[in-house]
């Protein structure tokens, strides 16, 4: 049986989430083509939107039309795309970030009569209406080899991430875990929320080994994983609890205000570790 399907894909600068102020213009290109999928590029906005057409479903290991299976497939394709990529990312989800449509409504002219010793005079007083606005478009450009592509979804479907089962070893399991996580990253347009999945992601892949590690053993290990310094994981780890815990002090608060402002640093650098682990632990089942 032949047949071929296509979905919408939106595209966003992992780092520079959707916003009404900005835009984004990413341009992926595939290389390594094996003729199993193929992107165009249909629109730039708060989101790059892009049609996905998957011309040969045989070779992610489809071999029936039923919905479910392709819903799953799909998000195995763009799971593994976010895997390879490094500045971009891509979801399913359509961004509500879009512009509102704003009308500035003026104030009525007022008019003013008054006698004067030479006759009346008339005076006009009108306002005149005035809106600044800024727009932003960030673009970047990556390649994504197809083949590549493919062989991480192979992985994907072999997993079988959408039917956990008490059955399955930890590894696997917790394995598992961590690529919703990173696909929740991915689709997560708040840098905090996207931070927050990332962290989780290299919390769980660094014990994944069976070792519950905390504190400052956490930090250790994560930092031989990510290639970080330790005072670098120490700083993921303590904004991480503190967006779930009150403030005690007016430390807690100072803490949390410095280490947001760096969130967008952390999140680079978390997602390519991330990304990097959740390869090599597929590859490897």
């Amino acid at each position: 049986m032949s047949f071929t399907w296509s979905f919408k894909a939106f595209a966003h600068y992992i780092v520079n989430p959707p916003t009404m102020q900005s835009g984004c213009d990413i341009s992926l290109t595939l290389i390594n083509n094996i003729g199993v999928f193929q992107l165009t590029k249909q629109g730039v906005g708060s989101q790059t939107e892009y049609d996905v057409v998957v011309s040969n479903p045989t070779k992610l290991g489809v071999n029936n039309s039923e919905q479910t299976t392709i819903n799953r497939v799909s998000q195995d394709l763009i799971l593994a795309c976010d895997l390879i990529l490094r500045r971009s990312a891509l979801s399913i989800f359509r961004s509500d970030a879009s512009k509102p449509d704003v009308v500035m409504i003026p104030i009525p002219a007022e008019t003013f009569v008054k006698d004067t010793p030479t006759g009346k005079s008339i005076e006009i007083h009108e306002t005149l209406t005035m809106r600044d606005e800024v727009y932003m478009t960030v673009g970047t450009k990556e390649e994504l080899d197809e083949s590549e592509v493919v062989k991480l979804v192979m992985q994907l479907n072999k997993i079988q991430r959408f039917n956990l089962d008490s059955g399955y070893s930890l590894r696997k399991a917790n394995l598992i875990n961590a690529l919703h996580e990173y696909e929740a990253a991915m689709a997560s347009f708040d840098r905090l929320m996207i931070f927050k999945h990332l962290y989780n992601v290299l919390e769980i892949v660094t014990n994944i080994d069976g070792i519950n590690r905390e504190g400052g053993a956490l930090d250790t290990q994560m930092a031989l994983i990510t290639g970080s310094s330790q005072s670098q994981c120490e700083e993921w780890r303590s904004l991480y609890n503190r967006t779930k815990h009150i403030y005690r002090n007016t430390a807690d608060v100072a803490t949390f205000v410095a280490r947001t402002e760096k969130v967008t640093d952390y999140i680079q650098v978390a997602r390519m570790a991330a990304g990097n682990e959740l390869t090599k632990l597929l590859i490897s089942i």
